[in-house]
C-alpha cells in the first residue's frame, strides 16, 4: 500500500468474469525492507544476529501467527460462505474468449462456471488447510500477492542475518561457502520478486486457494525451512577456528556450485517464461528471438516444443537443482569438518548429523514435486483424453530426462 509498484491485468478473473487488477512491488518492497533493517542495524536499533542468534524462536512464533491467521481465515469463509469453496480453480482470462454477452453487455459466466471442476470436500480439515478464497482483497491488496512477498522477504532477511553471525564467529572474514550461499539464494529471491508479473500466470494463482497451506507456508514454513542450509553456516568459521573447520570451499568448487545453480535456473526461468509467452500470444510461432519454436498438440494449447520438450514438467527439474546447489556449501565444509574430526579426535567436534540438514530443502522439493506431477497428470488424462496421450508419447519424461 504504501512502496509503489506498477499497475497491471493479471490472467485470473472474478466470477463474474472480470480480470483482477493488481499492484506489483514486490522487487521494490524487498529492497526498501532490507534497506531499513540495515538502517536500524546500523544506529543500533536492532542486532544484525538477532533473527539467525534466535532462529528457532522466530520459527515457532512465525508458525503460531500463520496457523492462527489460517484459522481466521478459515472463519470468515465459514460466515460468507463463498462462491470460490465450489470450486477447484477459479476463471482464468482464456476462458473468457469462449464466453458470450448477455443482453445488457456484460459476460454470461455460466456456462464457463458449469465446466469448472467442483469441490466436493466436506471434511473441515481439508477446508483450512486448502482455503476457500482463491484471490482475497484486504484494503485493496491481493492477500496471496502480498503473502509471496512477505515470505521472500522474510527469507531474505533471516539470509542477511545468517551472514551477520557468520561474519561474527568467523572473525569478521566471509568464507566462501557463506559467500556463495548468500549470494545465490538472494539472486534467487531478487529475481523471483522482479518477475512477479509471471507468478500471475501460475498455477498458483488460479488453482491455489489462500488456507493454512498458503498463510502457514509463506509465514511460518519457506522463510525458515528453506535456509536451513544458511543455518549451519552461521557458525562456520573456518578463519576463527581452522582446527574445528579445516576447509572452505576452493574457488573451483565455488563455481561449479554456481553453475549447477544457474543451470536449474535457466531451466525453470526458460520453462516458466516460455509458457508465459504462450499464455500473452498463443499465435506466435517461435520465442526468445526467434529460437524457441512454440509447438503444440494439434487441437490444444499444450505446448511440446522448447523447454517443454525436455521434460512434462523440466521446471521442476530446474527446482531441484537449485536446491541442490543450495544444500552443497554447507554439506561440503561441514562434512569436511567433521571428517577432520574423526581423524583427530574420534568424532568430536562437529556433530556429523548437521552436515545433512542442508538437504531438508531439495528433498523438500522432491517430496512436493513428485506427488504434484503424479496429481497433474492424472487431472490432464481426465482433461484432455486422447491429446495427453499424445502429449506424453511426443514428450515420455515426466521430470528428468531419461531418468523419470
Amino acid at each position: 500500500m504504501i512502496v509503489p509498484g506498477s499497475k497491471v491485468t493479471g490472467y485470473v478473473c472474478s466470477f463474474d468474469g472480470k480480470p483482477l487488477e493488481y499492484t506489483l512491488n514486490g522487487l521494490n518492497v524487498l529492497i526498501v525492507t532490507a534497506a531499513f533493517y540495515g538502517f536500524l542495524v546500523h544506529t543500533g536499533v536492532k542486532d544484525a544476529t538477532y533473527l539467525a542468534s534466535h532462529f528457532i524462536e522466530c520459527w515457532f512464533w512465525a508458525a503460531v501467527i500463520g496457523l492462527s491467521l489460517a484459522y481466521a481465515a478459515d472463519s470468515a469463509a465459514q460466515k460468507i460462505k463463498p462462491i470460490d469453496s465450489k470450486y477447484q480453480r477459479c476463471l482464468t482470462r482464456d476462458q473468457l474468449s469462449f464466453a458470450t454477452q448477455k443482453d445488457d453487455g456484460s459476460i454470461d459466466v455460466e456456462p464457463l462456471l458449469a465446466k469448472l471442476p467442483t469441490n466436493n470436500n466436506s471434511i473441515w480439515a481439508l477446508e483450512y488447510f486448502n482455503g476457500s478464497f482463491f484471490n482475497p482483497r484486504l484494503f485493496n491488496v491481493d492477500v496471496k500477492m502480498a503473502l509471496y512477498c512477505l515470505g521472500a522477504v522474510m527469507l531474505q532477511l533471516n539470509i542477511l542475518s545468517m551472514v551477520a553471525l557468520h561474519l561474527h564467529s568467523n572473525g569478521g572474514v566471509l568464507a566462501n561457502a557463506a559467500l556463495v550461499y548468500a549470494s545465490l539464494f538472494t539472486w534467487f529471491l531478487i529475481e523471483y520478486s522482479y518477475f512477479e508479473k509471471v507468478h500471475l500466470y501460475t498455477y498458483d494463482l488460479f488453482c491455489e486457494k489462500v488456507g493454512a497451506k498458503l498463510i502457514f507456508g509463506c509465514l511460518g514454513f519457506y522463510p525458515y525451512l528453506y535456509c536451513t542450509g544458511g543455518m549451519v553456516l552461521s557458525h562456520f568459521a573456518p578463519h576463527q577456528n581452522p582446527e574445528l573447520y579445516p576447509s572452505d570451499l576452493s574457488i573451483i568448487s565455488s563455481l561449479l556450485i554456481s553453475i549447477l545453480f544457474f543451470c536449474g535456473w535457466t531451466l525453470t526461468r526458460g520453462a516458466n517464461m516460455q509458457k508465459f509467452y504462450f499464455k500473452l500470444d498463443p499465435t506466435a510461432t517461435t520465442v526468445f528471438f526467434g529460437l524457441v519454436p512454440q509447438q503444440t498438440i494439434p487441437g490444444s494449447r499444450i505446448l511440446y516444443s522448447g523447454f517443454w520438450g525436455v521434460s512434462r514438467h523440466v521446471n521442476y527439474l530446474g527446482e531441484i537443482l537449485q536446491g541442490v546447489a543450495l544444500a552443497l556449501p554447507g554439506f561440503l565444509v561441514l562434512s569436511a569438518a567433521v571428517a577432520a574430526a574423526t581423524v583427530v579426535d574420534g568424532g568430536g567436534g562437529v556433530s556429523g548429523w548437521l552436515a545433512w540438514v542442508p538437504w531438508i530443502y531439495p528433498l523438500y522439493y522432491v517430496c512436493l514435486f513428485v506427488p504434484r506431477e503424479r496429481d497433474d497428470h492424472v487431472i490432464c488424462s481426465k482433461k484432455y483424453g486422447d491429446t495427453w496421450v499424445e502429449y506424453c508419447k511426443r514428450v515420455p519424461y515426466r521430470i528428468v530426462p531419461f531418468i523419470y
